[in-house]
């Protein structure tokens, strides 16, 4: 074979790669995640009521909130819309929220928040990037098995909160956060003439 040869078959073979890393990610993504939600249920609710947080839960995310010195503190369990088995944790802090009655807060009305995330950035795939039962394909293939057990995530998850707990006590960024700040409408700053408000209906 010449290079000349090598030189056309390269661009097929990358082709050829990148279609089967594609068929494993979407066949492999799918699933159900209710033994998932379980694990972090039992493990990782825990730790955050521990902490001081109360929590506010539907089928798309659990949302766990406590106020620390003049600030409102959120941590955010987000899943996935389409209910595969993968989330990542949002986190944000607030001086002043208010929100209609019968309505709970929203991290994106945080002034300060971001992500945790088995690896920053968004991956290859945009969700690599959450926790999940799949396992990355470098790993899956000396492995030989395509996904995680439930609490081997969670044991993920539970080592990388520890950034989440010192950024919350002194913002300090570890290596698996993603941190983004976000202005505000003026109706959710506080007033100017008086104290910040808390969270209310």
């Amino acid at each position: 074979m010449t290079w000349v040869s090598m030189i056309f078959l390269l661009p097929a073979a990358a082709v050829g790669l990148l279609t089967a890393a594609l068929v494993f990610h979407v066949r492999t993504s799918r699933g159900d995640s209710r033994p998932l939600r379980a694990a972090v249920k039992k493990r990782l609710h825990p730790r955050l009521q521990a902490l001081g947080f109360t929590s506010t839960a539907n089928s798309m995310r659990t949302l766990f909130l406590r106020t620390h010195g003049d600030c409102i503190q959120m941590i955010e369990i987000q899943w996935d819309k389409y209910h595969s088995p993968i989330f990542r944790i949002n986190f944000g802090e607030a001086e002043a929220i208010s929100v209609p009655e019968g309505e709970a807060p929203d991290i994106y009305m945080c002034q300060t928040s971001g992500s945790l995330e088995r690896k920053r950035g968004h991956g290859f795939f945009g969700m690599d990037s959450w926790y999940q039962l799949r396992k990355p394909l470098l790993v899956a293939l000396p492995t030989r098995k395509l996904y995680y057990e439930p609490d081997e995530v969670v044991d993920q998850v539970l080592n990388d909160f520890r950034e989440v707990e010192e950024w919350l006590s002194d913002n300090k960024l570890g290596p698996h956060m993603r941190l983004h700040t976000r202005l505000h409408v003026a109706q959710q700053r506080a007033p100017a003439d008086g104290p910040a408000p808390r969270v209310h209906g």
